[in-house]
């Protein structure tokens, strides 16, 4: 159990001295960066953007199968 808990520990020590040193403050702001420096690749699925089709003025937007 302390070999699991001493990776996690240094696995959270590694993540917050990479957000130090980018100036990031969450795990979002993180990804991101990730994915605006193709550090990982995110593939976003197809969506369908359709208008309002049953009166109530909202717009709809459905997943594409593949």
């Amino acid at each position: 159990m302390r070999f699991i808990v001493g990776i996690m520990w240094g696995a959270e020590t590694h993540r917050s001295n990479i957000m130090i040193k980018l100036n990031l403050h969450s795990t979002v702001e993180l990804v991101l960066y990730a994915g605006r420096t193709e550090i990982i690749h995110v593939q976003l699925p197809a969506m369908v953007f359709q208008g309002s089709q049953n009166g109530s003025g909202r717009a709809e937007i459905h997943q594409v199968a593949n």
